[in-house]
Parts: structure tokens; C-alpha cells; sequence
């Protein structure tokens, strides 16, 4: 009785962490389904040794699973194969400005064609450009000055 515990305690420690791996290195469910089935062993010999056992693994296998499994993807950014999948994102605002010829628009003012609810229509320069507030209500036709440009965006404010 002494020994089957200890495997099936064995097991269920072997598929939680075969889940936290799964999380971490991908396999196309392999590692995965190999922790799922250690872990069905592992219940197996747990209700052997008595029902209740059994269901104390019952629960906590799959928490514990489901748990490592979560933390795995927590920390894959941290790990060498997850530096090489996880694209970093711009360090600053600068970096995210794409050409997309808007940046002439800066420090310029024109006037709102539509509502800025907070985005909608003005004309700067006699051209029409979709543009944006950081949150405030621009009425149509109020005078409004571009602020900055990130991106394909175009922030305004009220002059």
C-alpha cells in the first residue's frame, strides 16, 4: 500500500509538471497528453490505495495541473525558447510612428467636420483625415491643433 502511494504520488507530481512544460516547449500536445495520462495512472492507483485518496487526487491533480500549466506560460517569456516566439513591442511611442505621410499634420490646425467623440473627421490643410482626442468631446466645426501622431493615428485638441 506504502509503495502504490508513493508511485501514484510520483505519477501525478510527473504529469504536473509535464503540463508546465507543455506550456513552455511546444509540442503539438504530446508532452501534454503524456502528463494527462501520468496523471490518470496516478488516480488509478490512488483510488487503489483507498476511495478516499482517490479523490483527494481526483482534486488535486487537475488544479494542480491546470496551475502549473498557467504558471508555465507565465514564465515562458523568461526562458530562451520564449524570447525566440514572443515578439518584443516598441520601446516607445517613436517606434510604433509608421510612414504613413501624417507626420506633416504635427503642430498644424485645421477644423473638426464631424463630432470628436472621440474620434471622427476634420480637415487639416484641405485634406480629410480621420482623427482622435485623448478622451474629450470636440464639437463640429471647432478649430483643433494635432498634438502628436502615433502610428496611423492622428491626436487633436481644441484650440
Amino acid at each position: 500500500m506504502g509503495a502504490t502511494l508513493m508511485f501514484a504520488v510520483g505519477l501525478l507530481l510527473v504529469g504536473m509538471i509535464l503540463f508546465m512544460i507543455e506550456a513552455m516547449i511546444p509540442s503539438f500536445g504530446i508532452i501534454g497528453i503524456t502528463g494527462a495520462i501520468a496523471m490518470i495512472g496516478s488516480l488509478i492507483l490512488a483510488f487503489q490505495v483507498s476511495p478516499v485518496m482517490g479523490y483527494i487526487f481526483l482534486f488535486i491533480g487537475p488544479a494542480g495541473g491546470i496551475f502549473l500549466f498557467f504558471m508555465g506560460l507565465k514564465l515562458l517569456p523568461k526562458t530562451r525558447i520564449g524570447r525566440n516566439f514572443i515578439l518584443n513591442g516598441p520601446a516607445n511611442e517613436r517606434e510604433q510612428t509608421v510612414e504613413t505621410g501624417y507626420d506633416r499634420f504635427e503642430g498644424k490646425e485645421g477644423v473638426a467636420k464631424s463630432d470628436l467623440r472621440p474620434s471622427g473627421i476634420a480637415v487639416i490643410e484641405s485634406e480629410r483625415i480621420t482623427v482622435q482626442t485623448e478622451g474629450e468631446i470636440i464639437e463640429q466645426d471647432s478649430r483643433i491643433k494635432v498634438i502628436k501622431i502615433v502610428g496611423n493615428k492622428v491626436f487633436v485638441e481644441k484650440v
